[in-house]
């Protein structure tokens, strides 16, 4: 996350708990940039599974749903 933020000139700092998407720190673009990446480290099929934006909105909401990802596979 970092990283893409970095990507966009955003250098400011975020605790795991912080809202990403919602807050408009990331754009509809980002986020499409986070689905690939999930689809690609972790054999995430989002055209089958589907996805909520809350479930990728912060760096604890995206450790959450990929453990429920794991336990569901």
């Amino acid at each position: 996350m970092q990283g893409l933020l970095r990507q966009k000139g955003d250098r400011n700092g975020f605790a795991d708990g912080d809202s990403l998407i919602v807050s408009g720190r990331l754009d509809s673009v980002d986020t499409l940039s986070v689905l690939l990446f999930l689809e690609t480290e972790y054999g995430i099929d989002f055209a089958d599974r589907g996805f909520d934006r809350d479930e990728l909105d912060s760096v604890d909401s995206i450790v959450t749903f990929l453990g429920v990802c794991q336990t569901t596979v």
